[in-house]
């Protein structure tokens, strides 16, 4: 399945619902294999060294409920901005999630040179 403007939609209306508009605020929304979407927000921290990226709850789900993750996606909207960017995929978080991210359509699937 690919990245489309449903799942997008989908991150920005749990980023809505979990954050006002004057206030920065991030989601994530995944597809699984059977066409549903969940969606998940990463958790405030005081040591942004320790968070965890928006989309680990959504992934953490799916793995609850033994599906896999076809697609997923991450947004970001900071409180001096309006509009919404679309994040670009970490090594890290590339690394970190390919357990459970097999053959996934990201929202930018090959990570930058560095």
């Amino acid at each position: 399945m690919q990245l489309d403007q449903t799942l997008v939609d989908a991150a920005i209306a749990q980023m809505d619902r979990r954050w006002p508009a004057d206030e920065p605020g991030g989601a994530a929304a995944v597809y699984l294999e059977d066409g549903k979407i969940l969606t998940s927000v990463g958790l405030d921290n005081l040591n942004g060294g320790v968070s965890l990226c928006h989309e680990t709850d959504a992934i953490c789900q799916a793995y609850t409920l033994n599906k896999k993750v076809t697609a997923s996606v991450c947004v970001y909207r900071a409180s001096d901005r309006d509009r919404v960017l679309v994040l670009q995929v970490s090594a890290l978080r590339v690394a970190s999630m390919a357990p459970y991210k097999r053959g996934v359509a990201d929202s930018n699937p090959t990570p930058p040179a560095r």
